[in-house]
């Protein structure tokens, strides 16, 4: 009887919501709620498969056995190659994720699960420009789904900031705060390394 209360009551909890948009407090976690939910779908799905790895990710993986062993792959250009091309907060993610106890291979799987959540917190960019929080919260749903149905934050790689990074200037730009515009665009080659091209005559 208890269960039928409570599912019968849910239409009329929606319609008021609905009728009282301004509700933030209800929208924001409703959304964090999209995120935390893609989390945990990703990681069901990634660690269903014991031992899967994406080709691209093991290449940025090769070099940090020599954490557990300096002597692993020692003179090896291959490794040195792919520890160049990592971009030092990228490096810094994973080392600390290794100090406390986390060995790359595992923590490979669980990054793109950690960036779901503050990507659906900074995706509410029409609320950032006072606008309807539940078209905000639609266009929460959207990135997520694009975000998830093409994957495109799946790999454990440096690939896998720049959604966030965008999403996090284009707030700052919504909300007129330069000082949060202006760090991912300080900031962008300490995550993702762009190669640079030059002109030499």
């Amino acid at each position: 009887m208890t269960r039928r209360f409570r599912v019968s009551a849910f239409p009329g909890f929606l319609r008021a919501r609905l009728e009282r948009r301004d509700e933030d407090h209800i929208w924001l976690p409703m959304a964090l709620g999209l995120g935390l939910i893609a989390s945990l779908s990703f990681l069901v799905a990634v660690f269903r498969i014991e031992g899967s790895l994406q080709d691209d990710a093991r290449m940025f993986l090769s070099w940090m056995g020599r954490w557990d062993d300096p002597d692993v792959l020692k003179g090896d250009l291959v490794a040195d190659y792919w520890y160049s091309v990592s971009p030092c907060f990228y490096r810094g993610v994973y080392r600390a994720a290794w100090l406390l106890g986390v060995k790359p291979l595992v923590f490979v799987k669980i990054l793109p699960a950690l960036l779901f959540p503050p990507i659906a917190f900074f995706s509410r960019l029409l609320r950032a420009m006072q606008a309807d929080p539940l078209a905000a919260f639609f266009v929460t749903v959207f990135i997520l789904h694009v975000m998830v149905r093409h994957e495109i934050v799946v790999s454990g790689t440096p690939r896998a900031f720049w959604p966030l990074l965008l999403l996090i200037g284009l707030d700052g730009l919504a909300r007129s705060k330069i000082l949060q515009l202006r760090w991912p665009n300080s900031s962008w080659r300490a995550f993702i390394r762009k190669p640079r091209l030059s002109w030499r005559r």
